[in-house]
């Protein structure tokens, strides 16, 4: 079995880092070309139904808005939120129908890396600049406001907020995941053991059984194709999910949630999306995605999109998301016949 492609919707033109879908767009950022920082940040917006495509590259003439490292959407403003910066901090508020932008924040008091990341799920925006090891949290509302710092955590890779309103950020040298519940400005932290020196920029929640799924991305190449999926409650590390012995060496371009399954994009060429069942910890499907090096995934419904090394994005139909529904036998008035008691079904349907 494999992914359905659809089609070829768009070459963005830009040279990426990160992809979000906010309603019937795809936001692709990067930059004009490699390395990121040296040009200009560039943001691609593709329409998923017309297959559009609309760039736009921000004024670098500060030299400050290079470096396009991630980007999130916010439910409470309705606006994009890009991360940029080298030897700065800033970050560009869009609106997603005009592309019409402005500086929100533009400071020398952190520093953007090469990584980093950006948060927009709840009332605020969240950022976590990799040099400067703050976790930092805005106030939409009122941009003028300083951040507040709720705690330290070195080399940060990605930010995310769970529904319970607690916040997880993932670091690399070591590579280290850090939970600060809502309220809290303290981190609780769990370190991982070697190879697992570094993790993905990328993770995903699995909200039935309390967990949080880092992958690696280690240069340990023995090390590049785990998950480490880890309670949320105590951030231990659960029997890490050692994936496919055979793509050794393949970095993982993206981590997230869909249908009650976790799915792991390897950027191999070609590339591969891996299908893990969470309760039973194995990869039930390998499903090439038709695209060299892939460096991002988004999933919206049944529908993925990926976006390849050459900055194409493609559309894929998502097999088997949702397990099939079993059919009711028909009453036929009869007592039914002894049998033995049925075992559970899984809850992801037969494997």
């Amino acid at each position: 079995m494999s992914l359905i492609v659809n089609n070829w919707l768009a070459n963005t033109g830009v040279a990426a880092r990160a992809m979000i879908q906010v309603r019937d767009w795809l936001f692709v950022v990067g930059s004009a070309d490699h390395p990121y920082t040296s040009t200009a940040t560039r943001l691609a917006r593709v329409n998923v139904l017309t297959h559009a495509v609309d760039v736009v590259t921000f004024d670098n003439a500060d030299g400050r808005h290079r470096n396009g490292s991630s980007l999130t959407y916010s439910p409470v403003t309705g606006k994009v939120y890009v991360q940029m910066g080298l030897n700065a901090f800033c970050i560009v508020e869009m609106d997603p129908a005009t592309l019409a932008y402005r500086d929100v924040v533009n400071t020398d008091a952190y520093a953007n890396g090469s990584r980093g990341s950006i948060e927009g799920a709840g009332a605020y925006v969240y950022a976590a600049p990799e040099n400067s090891n703050r976790v930092l949290r805005y106030d939409p509302a009122n941009w003028s406001t300083a951040p507040t710092e709720l705690a330290t955590i070195s080399n940060q890779d990605c930010i995310r907020l769970d529904s319970g309103g607690s916040l997880f950020v993932t670091g690399h040298d070591p590579a280290t995941i850090a939970r600060i519940p809502f309220g809290f400005y303290v981190a609780d932290h769990s370190a991982y053991n070697a190879p697992y020196n570094s993790l993905c920029d990328h993770f995903a929640f699995t909200v039935e059984d309390d967990k949080v799924w880092p992958a690696v991305d280690s240069n340990d190449q023995d090390a590049n194709f785990f998950l480490l999926p880890t309670a949320k409650s105590r951030l231990a590390t659960v029997n890490p999910v050692r994936l496919v012995p055979s793509v050794v060496g393949a970095q993982t371009q993206g981590v997230f949630e869909g249908g009650g399954y976790i799915w792991q994009l390897l950027g191999t060429s070609p590339g591969r999306l891996l299908r893990v069942n969470p309760d039973l910890a194995f990869v039930d499907m390998q499903l090439p995605v038709g695209q060299d090096a892939p460096r991002s995934i988004a999933f919206a419904g049944t529908k993925a999109y990926t976006l390849s090394g050459t900055s194409l994005v493609a559309e894929h139909d998502l097999p088997d998301l949702a397990p099939a529904a079993v059919p009711i036998p028909p009453d036929t008035g009869k007592p039914p016949k002894p049998s033995h008691p049925p075992k559970p079904p899984h809850p992801h349907g037969k494997f």
